[in-house]
């Protein structure tokens, strides 16, 4: 991996060793990334004599230098292109590579592409994408993308999808180029790469397309049962305001609505504050406070996720329009319609969806202000109840542990 921007990067002597994986199967070498405040050019004397100045002149006994210009502090993203920050700092090429491995990224689209359309699909338009006639950029954060494309659409990807489904050998893959963070892949490097990763386990392979075969009258087919259809839903999170919690525990109410983010996002969110703030939940008049002692949420498996829709939209009408057809979100700040949960610097994902029903299994959790987690109820649509496991559920108050 090439470093591109302004900076000459410095090559790995040794190659990445594998994040996870059969031991000694090292990835293929060839990453270099260097910040570019990390690179000066070196200081210049004026004048001749070991101190800068002709012996005898005034000045002599005192050199002069270039004064450069600071470099801008780094402000990641999120929490990848910090890392990768960290990584390029030290010079860290393994960890470079295995921090990316890990990671979504963002893809150019073009205005009328269709969102549901990713890189790993035959059909995506990489157009938008392309830098040049042979190089594809890729962005690891919206704020990475919006310093080198501002209006762009885009799409996401996971990082080893997408390295997988690379389309063509002689394309370069070009990372968050011009920033602090990028670097660049030649496509058999990215090749290379891929395969690497399935040879350690950290993707399944891509089965070759096969021939489509000779045509001939339909099978009838035994029944599907519908709980085949989805093997692995995601599981969604929703912060419960306060005065909710008694709603769901004592009277068996059994839906959710309004922003919702999946769990895989929000992990890392271990206390209130932490919640309220990437969630954007700390807007005037809201129920929630930096000083609660604790906050409820609601986990379930989202068996039809088409009804989690990206709000995309804005504030007023004219921000909702600028997104096209894709626009339909209009609401108060913090929310800023660009499918991230506000506080989150373009981390968190963040889906909409009207009053769905929680199924069988959605679980309540309380969040504590020391990181601890406690399970609190589980839904039950057969008696119409959340099921508490504690001895004293029935004679629980209705008050939630944060207003006792």
């Amino acid at each position: 991996m090439a470093r591109t921007g302004q900076d000459a990067g410095v090559q790995s002597s040794e190659p990445p060793g594998a994040p996870s994986g059969a031991p000694g199967d090292a990835a293929p070498g060839g990453l270099a990334a260097v910040p570019q405040d990390a690179a000066h050019p070196g200081q210049a004397d004026a004048g001749g004599g070991e101190d800068g100045a002709p012996a005898g002149e005034p000045g002599a006994g005192r050199s002069l230098h270039a004064v450069e210009e600071p470099e801008p502090a780094f402000e990641p993203g999120n929490r990848i292109d910090q890392e990768l920050y960290e990584a390029a700092s030290g010079g860290d090429s393994d960890a470079f590579l295995r921090v990316l491995l890990n990671a979504n990224v963002l893809v150019p689209i073009p205005d009328d592409a269709p969102l549901e359309v990713t890189p790993v699909q035959r059909e995506f338009r990489w157009d938008a994408a392309l830098r040049d006639a042979v190089s594809v950029q890729v962005f690891t954060s919206m704020v990475r993308l919006r310093e080198v494309l501002p209006q762009s659409r885009f799409v996401y990807a996971d990082f080893r999808e997408l390295i997988g489904a690379w389309p063509r050998e002689d394309w370069a893959m070009v990372l968050n180029p011009g920033t602090h963070i990028g670097a660049s892949l030649h496509g058999d490097q990215v090749r290379s790469l891929s395969e690497w990763a399935v040879r350690v386990g950290l993707v399944q392979a891509r089965p070759e397309v096969p021939l489509p075969p000779p045509r001939r009258e339909p099978v009838p087919q035994a029944p599907t049962d519908p709980e085949d259809r989805v093997s692995s839903p995601a599981i969604m999170q929703k912060v419960v305001p306060h005065s909710h919690v008694s709603w769901y525990l004592e009277q068996g109410y059994d839906r959710v609505g309004g922003f919702v983010h999946s769990t895989n996002d929000v992990a890392e969110l271990q206390t209130p504050s932490q919640l309220y703030e990437a969630l954007g939940l700390l807007f005037p008049d809201s129920s929630f406070s930096l000083d609660d002692e604790g906050v409820y949420v609601i986990r379930w498996p989202a068996y039809c996720p088409d009804l989690y829709r990206v709000p995309f939209g804005g504030r007023d009408e004219e921000e909702m329009a600028s997104w096209g057809e894709s626009g339909w979100v209009i609401e108060r700040p913090p929310f800023t319609g660009s499918g991230f949960a506000p506080g989150s610097a373009g981390s968190i994902r963040e889906y909409k969806v009207t009053s769905v029903r929680l199924p069988y299994g959605a679980e309540m959790y309380y969040i504590g202000r020391d990181r601890s987690e406690r399970f609190i109820a589980m839904y039950d649509p057969d008696r119409l109840a959340w099921l508490r496991p504690d001895a004293g559920a029935e004679a629980w108050d209705g008050r939630t542990e944060a207003a006792q």
